[in-house]
């Protein structure tokens, strides 16, 4: 539960940091450094899965497709490539994903320009 004087926060929020051994500092750093990498495959791994883009059809490395939020003003939480660099849970990567349409990067640049248009 947050104090209600922020400095009387600050203060315990100081001493814990500094009560946090090496080990276990090093230990979660390098577990969270996993997960990030983790992640970002597990995300490769589904572009490279799914293959194509759902605008133009055509076949790109993983490394060229974005996420096109369908409705970025209404559903948009976050950006789906931060998420996995972040190292959030697969389960909240893929609930983003799910709002969005994957394209490939120049379709998805000409959308923002409007030059495209998805329907449907």
């Amino acid at each position: 539960m947050p104090y209600k004087d922020k400095e009387k926060q600050k203060k315990a929020q100081r001493l814990w940091a500094q009560k946090q051994s090496p080990e276990k500092k090093k230990k979660n750093y390098l577990k969270h450094k996993d997960n990030k990498k983790l992640m970002v495959e597990k995300l490769n791994q589904y572009k490279l899965d799914k293959g194509c883009c759902e605008l133009c059809g055509d076949y790109h490395p993983p490394c060229c497709f974005d996420f096109h939020h369908i409705q970025p003003k209404i559903d948009k939480q976050h950006e789906v490539a931060q998420l996995a660099h972040k190292g959030y849970k697969w389960e909240t990567i893929q609930t983003e994903i799910d709002k969005c349409y994957m394209l490939c990067a120049p379709c998805h640049r000409k959308i923002h320009a409007g030059l495209l248009e998805i329907i449907g």
